[in-house]
């Protein structure tokens, strides 16, 4: 259980801090951004800060070292439609709690159209992803996320959207309760207010309502997210991203407890997820860069199994072409 709420927090911080790139409209066509860097993680396995685990669960703090490799390739067929075409491979390795060791490949087909004289672009994005945690099989998913983006009066953009996700989980499921596998379905609207004529920084707020919809009951639920984030050029080399989100997820059954199963005294689970953090890249070379991050969580949980906080910091140096 600890490493399904594991997964879902890595994609959570991931898509919280990097904002989308949708809004620069143009693109070379060739793509590639590998680095490599250090992170520490003060709650990798998600001790709950309230739930006495000392007895089968490890203190969760420890130091890793991460790299990746992304290519890609932009095909322009047209001024109005290209498809860009990407492969990703993360991989890091902590140095103490290795059964937590992340491994994931992701394939991404992203076809673009630009509409009504290149105010508007409509991107659907498709991607599979392959994730293996502590070497083990862990997921499979298949995503769907087709957005569409209109410059509006001024420096404004409209973002509207939608995702849909198949994942099929393999990590070992105590009870079928616990078992995530299904389809997550979310919508997604949001504003962008840039700073300058570039469009190289900006102001973003968005709401995402998601539905997950899974095998088991412990996981069936419905979510929302508020989230503000900024991408600010301090000078031509540095770029700062600060962001802060607030998530309320309640599930629809029951939560039942994989020590008692058959103990039916819990309520219906509730959480509040509260992620923030900043993002700071300095560019030193052609197409070379430093970046150092600090990201944190605050969950507060009904069931205190739940509860937790958690704060990463780190950096890493890459090169992007």
């Amino acid at each position: 259980m600890r490493k399904m709420l594991l997964c879902a927090m890595v994609v959570g911080l991931l898509l919280a801090t990097v904002p989308p790139g949708a809004a620069e409209l143009s693109k070379p066509p060739i793509q590639l951004d590998v680095f490599a860097g250090f992170d520490y993680d003060s709650n990798v396995n998600l001790r709950s800060s309230e739930y006495d685990v000392r007895t089968f669960q490890p203190k969760g703090d420890a130091a890793l070292y991460k790299h990746q490799a992304q290519v890609g390739y932009n095909f322009a067929f047209n001024p109005k439609f290209s498809l860009l075409a990407q492969y990703t491979y993360y991989q890091d390795f902590h140095f103490r709690l290795t059964e937590y060791d992340n491994m994931s490949h992701n394939v991404t087909l992203s076809p673009t159209l630009n509409v009504f004289k290149n105010t508007g672009q409509i991107i659907a994005m498709c991607n599979f992803n392959y994730l293996t945690i502590g070497g083990n099989d862990y997921k499979i998913g298949w995503t769907f996320m087709p957005t569409y983006y209109q410059m509006l009066a001024g420096k404004v953009m409209l973002e509207v959207g939608g995702f849909y996700e198949y994942g099929t989980y393999y990590a070992p499921i105590v009870i079928d309760d616990d078992d995530r596998t299904g389809n997550t379905v979310g919508l997604a609207a949001g504003l962008f207010f840039f700073f300058n004529d570039a469009r190289t920084g900006y102001l973003q707020l968005r709401y995402s309502p998601i539905w997950t919809l899974t095998e088991g009951s412990n996981f069936y639920g419905v979510g929302h997210k508020f989230q503000l984030a900024a991408m600010i050029p301090a000078t031509k080399q540095l770029n700062i991203r600060p962001y802060i989100s607030y998530g309320y997820y309640p599930y629809f059954n029951n939560w039942v407890n994989a020590s008692a199963p058959n103990l039916n005294i819990y309520s219906k689970r509730e959480d509040s997820i509260v992620e923030g953090g900043v993002q700071v890249t300095y560019k030193f070379a052609q197409g070379f860069y430093v970046e150092g991050q600090y990201n944190f969580t605050a969950a507060y949980s009904n069931i205190a199994f739940y509860q937790y906080n958690r704060h990463v910091v780190g950096g890493k140096v890459g090169y992007r072409f």
